[in-house]
């Protein structure tokens, strides 16, 4: 059996975020029946940690941890000028980008799933080379760059700033949605907002539930269903 391959930022336990909550529900729901590996930063990752984790998804074979550091907020303005939405590319990493370039060309996954925008900077410098080794489904939460436009309402001489940011941001995010085979938003109120703004694309798939179907207490998001859109083959055709 071949394997999957869980590209995330940060080890999803304990689940104290809905962030983390929709990973563990995620990596739960793929590992039902197929077995994972995941590939995250060791922030946090204590070993008591990496125990429950395995304890709460029998799937998952082996968790590989990249050693981690992020940008100082003070290269904010130098990353901007050079064009790099800091939000993202702060947490830019040579050691995850050889990582998941080590593990994708062995050829023993038949899937890579990247959860969220944050590991973003690392996949996109990879992109064309993952295509190239292993079909590539990616799930997002939101269309950030829409959300992180509030923040232009702030009367503060920082504005230019976080006008430049979330404009480098929205552009990230969009080139961001086209490169995987496939792009599963958790609503399909998400899929319509980034069609609205890229128009309308094939690889990009929204859940068929509307965001008042789920409870709060269920963070789920029906990976279920996500997993169900995305199926991999081996053959030619890549995702289904």
């Amino acid at each position: 059996m071949k394997k999957k391959l869980y590209a995330l930022n940060f080890l999803p336990w304990p689940p104290v975020s809905g962030g983390r909550k929709v990973s563990l529900a995620t990596l739960q729901e793929l590992g039902a029946d197929n077995v994972i590996e995941l590939v995250c930063f060791e922030q946090d990752a204590t070993e008591e940690f990496l125990a429950c984790l395995k304890a709460e998804c029998p799937g998952l074979n082996q968790i590989h941890l990249v050693p981690y550091h992020r940008a100082s907020r003070w290269m904010l303005p130098f990353m901007n000028l050079f064009g790099k939405c800091y939000f993202l590319f702060r947490e830019g990493s040579n050691a995850y980008q050889s990582k998941v370039k080590e593990l994708t060309r062995t050829g023993k996954y038949d899937l890579l799933f990247s959860d969220t925008l944050l590991v973003a900077a690392n996949l996109i410098p990879l992109s064309a080379e993952i295509k190239r080794w292993v079909p590539w489904v990616s799930q997002l939460y939101n269309v950030n760059g829409l959300l992180f436009k509030r923040f232009l309402g702030v009367k503060s001489w920082l504005r230019p700033v976080l006008f430049l940011e979330c404009l480098l941001l929205s552009r990230t995010e969009q080139n961001y949605w086209l490169l995987p085979d496939r792009t599963v938003f958790i609503s399909q109120a998400d899929r319509k907002m980034a069609e609205a703004i890229v128009g309308p694309q094939s690889s990009l798939i929204g859940s068929p539930w509307r965001r008042e179907e789920l409870s709060a207490c269920s963070l789920v998001f029906q990976v279920a269903v996500h997993y169900e859109f995305c199926r991999v083959t081996s053959g030619q055709d890549g995702v289904e």
